[in-house]
């Protein structure tokens, strides 16, 4: 009796590919709705990133918990996951809603598509040797409008954040942390693996959950205050930055 043959699984889904094709389709923020979500979030100054586009729209498809056949369309803030070199690993979409003025009505309001691990969506900067990391962009972009000079790097969960790869030559980690469980263990995890490779971390505390609810709260300037007692008074360009965004 012949043996009955097993079909072939399909090839899986080149998730990177797809995060890279993705992007292409993106658009600059400046005018859109994602400028009116950045705006929302005290984060104008954001508006001109590269790493953040904006598809015409994004599909959202429900997970397994939602009902199916409910596929709809919402615009989306894009973040461009990348590695050390700059190659795009994968994307982060965050659903938004139709003014922009929230996230869209859905239940999982951000994913990522693609490879992850390790990578975060990066805001460059000038001065080689320090490094700001975190978790959501919104967080780490709200650090940014302090320290303009100093590398940004969103990991965009907690879980992401603790396996985080370091640049090579980095003297100095900032880790802007979320004030929560996840947030906690993810900085708690990056901080020994940057000591254990020899560099100096430290700690960015916000006063309430994240630095971006701070941001909103505070303004940029009492922001500015209360990160200016956190920042090692050795890192000279770190000062710099913030004596010009106090004076601004």
């Amino acid at each position: 009796m012949p043996q009955r043959v097993r079909p072939l699984l399909p090839e899986a889904r080149d998730t990177v590919e797809s995060a890279r094709r993705m992007l292409r389709y993106g658009r600059p923020v400046p005018g859109t709705v994602a400028a009116a979500y950045l705006r929302s979030r005290e984060l104008e100054h954001a508006g001109d990133q590269p790493a953040l586009p904006l598809p015409p729209r994004c599909l959202y498809r429900p997970s397994a918990k939602e009902p199916k056949g409910s596929d709809t369309y919402h615009p989306a803030l894009m973040a461009a996951v990348t590695d050390l070199s700059g190659t795009v690993m994968a994307v982060g979409r965050t659903w938004l809603a139709p003014d922009g003025r929230a996230k869209a009505a859905v239940r999982d309001r951000r994913r990522t598509l693609g490879n992850q691990l390790g990578h975060g969506v990066r805001f460059p900067g000038t001065v080689p040797d320090l490094m700001v990391a975190g978790e959501r962009v919104e967080t780490v972009l709200s650090v940014q409008g302090v320290l303009p000079a100093v590398p940004h790097v969103a990991a965009l969960s907690g879980a992401h954040l603790a396996a985080l790869i370091l640049p090579p030559g980095l003297r100095h980690l900032y880790i802007a942390r979320d004030d929560d469980p996840a947030g906690r263990r993810g900085a708690a995890t990056l901080r020994r693996r940057a000591e254990t490779a020899g560099i100096l971390v430290s700690d960015l505390d916000p006063r309430a959950d994240d630095f971006n609810t701070d941001l909103c709260h505070l303004g940029p300037r009492d922001l500015a205050l209360h990160l200016a007692l956190q920042l090692n008074p050795n890192d000279a360009v770190a000062s710099l930055q913030f004596e010009e965004a106090m004076a601004a």
